[in-house]
């Protein structure tokens, strides 16, 4: 089932995954959302999101249900808040 929050937490996580660990690709896409502005993911129909998940083979299948546990993200941050 598709949940909508979960979706754009993915999508957030994985921005700052790349932003932190800026590649070409990744260094482009910064560049192109200072340039030209972001919409937002919270403003994205549920297409626009699942497009977005899918163009980065991040599945779209989520619980509905949060189990209160941190992402990979947020346990290394945890961790580490300097990484």
């Amino acid at each position: 089932m598709f949940n909508r929050e979960q979706a754009i937490q993915e999508l957030i996580d994985n921005d700052f995954s790349d932003i932190f660990n800026l590649g070409q690709e990744e260094g482009a896409m910064l560049e192109s959302i200072l340039r030209n502005g972001f919409k937002g993911y919270a403003e994205m129909t549920d297409e626009e999101l699942m497009q977005e998940l899918d163009e980065r083979g991040i599945s779209h299948s989520f619980d509905d249900e949060y189990d209160g546990q941190p992402d990979e993200a947020q346990e290394w941050h945890d961790f580490d808040p300097d990484c």
